[in-house]
């Protein structure tokens, strides 16, 4: 498994890309992204979330 930091830069990529953000789908259907991780982890994930949004309230 790969390192979870290395994980939530992925995903703070991912979520940048237009396409993430657009949800352009062919019946109208809503997207779902699932970012799974071993509960021990818990803290250091929230605390991520936490800096993203503040960073892309800024931006």
């Amino acid at each position: 498994m790969a390192d979870l930091s290395a994980r939530l830069d992925e995903m703070e990529q991912a979520i940048r890309k237009p396409s993430f953000r657009s949800s352009s789908g062919r019946a109208n259907e809503v997207n779902y992204w699932v970012f799974d991780y071993p509960p021990e982890q818990e803290l250091e994930v929230r605390e991520r979330i936490s800096y993203l949004k503040n960073k892309n309230q800024r931006s």
